[in-house]
């Protein structure tokens, strides 16, 4: 036995309760070695199709957090996905995070090319900067794409009244 600030202490008790400790701990975090392929498949598609459709939800509601989180988790199941991308770069561009965002645009561009709805949201990343001539460029490129498009209209003319 020792005796360690005026106790005893056992120490066979000691490294048996440890043992004991460590053992509950890890036989807790075993993980379930049942999944077959195809139930992770399953997951991993459940997953994008709720990600995706939530992301944009949280999105149009104003809970960017969320809305982040949720396009994230589509991208980890499926990283080429383009919309995810663009949603993701909104998303940022909502919370000020314009790095995050300049980065999300350049995965869109490598998945999709120069479209329409890449350059209205880059060129609304720059309105929101303050460079309005940047804006102004993007802002022509995707009206040039999609001319009657509502949403590029009224970032121009958001633009203008800047």
């Amino acid at each position: 036995m020792l005796e360690q600030d005026g106790r005893e202490m056992n120490t066979n008790s000691t490294i048996k309760a440890v043992c004991l400790i460590t053992l509950v701990i890890l036989t807790g975090c075993q993980s379930s070695s049942s999944d077959t392929k195809a139930d992770l498949e399953s997951k991993l598609a459940k997953e994008l199709k709720e990600g995706l459709p939530a992301g944009k939800h949280h999105f149009k509601a104003g809970n960017y957090g969320l809305s982040e989180r949720n396009y994230r988790l589509a991208l980890e199941v499926d990283p080429t996905n383009a919309e995810a991308w663009l949603g993701l770069g909104a998303t940022y561009d909502q919370l000020g995070r314009y790095d995050l965002a300049d980065r999300s645009y350049k995965q869109v561009m490598k998945i999709a090319g120069p479209v329409p709805q890449l350059m209205n949201n880059i060129g609304y990343s720059y309105m929101l900067r303050g460079k309005k001539r940047k804006a102004k460029t993007y802002f022509a490129k995707a009206q040039k794409g999609l001319p009657e498009n509502l949403t590029i209209n009224g970032n121009r003319e958001l633009l203008a009244k800047l």
